[in-house]
C-alpha cells in the first residue's frame, strides 16, 4: 500500500522475504506454486533486504527513513518449563513447522506424535505429523474443544486426518 501511494518501502528479514508463509506454514496450506506466485506479484514494490536488524542497524535506517513501521511476526515460541522438553525429538512448534517445511526431519517423526496446544498452528503441527507419515497422532489441550480459537475447517481436517483430540489436559 505504501509503494501505491509513491513510497520507497524497504523490508528488513533475518530469514529473508516470505515470513512465515515461506518458512512454516505446510506444504499442503500453501504450495509453492502459490507462494512463488504471490512473491512474484508483491515483490516489485519494495526492497527486500535478507538481514537482522540490531539497535544500530535501527538507528541507522531510522536515520534514513521518514517513517518506520515495526513488523515483527510470530513471537517466540514458550516453553512448558516441563521435564524432558529439551530431549532429542522435542521441538518447539514453530522449529518443527520449519524442519518440516525444509525437509530437515529426514528421518520422519516417528510413528506416535503428541502435540501440546490447541492453536491454528498446533493444528498444523499435527496434521504436517500425519503427512509425515505419523501412524498416531495426538493433540493435548488444556482447554475444551469449545474453547479452541482455531478455524472450524482446520480442525474437522485434523479430525479427517485422524488426529486424536485429549481436552482438559495439562502437562
Amino acid at each position: 500500500e505504501l509503494s501505491k501511494l509513491g513510497h520507497d518501502v524497504h523490508v528488513y528479514d533475518a530469514k529473508g522475504f516470505g515470513g512465515v508463509p515461506r518458512n512454516s506454514i505446510p506444504a499442503f496450506r500453501l504450495s509453492e506454486d502459490e507462494l512463488r506466485s504471490d512473491i512474484e506479484f508483491i515483490s516489485p514494490c519494495f526492497h527486500s533486504h535478507q538481514m537482522s536488524v540490531d539497535v544500530e542497524e535501527f538507528g541507522r535506517i531510522r536515520q534514513q527513513s521518514d517513517a518506520v513501521f515495526i513488523g515483527v511476526g510470530l513471537g517466540l515460541d514458550k516453553r512448558l518449563e516441563i521435564h524432558g522438553e529439551h530431549l532429542i525429538g522435542v521441538y518447539p512448534v514453530l522449529e518443527f513447522l520449519e524442519r518440516a517445511k525444509k525437509k530437515g526431519l529426514r528421518k520422519g517423526v516417528g510413528n506416535r506424535v503428541v502435540i501440546i496446544g490447541g492453536g491454528n498452528v498446533s493444528l498444523d503441527a499435527a496434521a504436517t505429523a500425519k503427512h509425515l507419515g505419523a501412524k498416531e497422532v495426538i493433540l493435548v489441550y488444556r482447554r475444551s474443544e469449545k474453547e479452541m480459537k482455531v478455524w472450524k475447517s482446520e480442525l474437522d481436517e485434523a479430525k479427517k486426518l485422524g488426529v486424536q483430540m485429549q481436552f482438559l489436559t495439562q502437562p
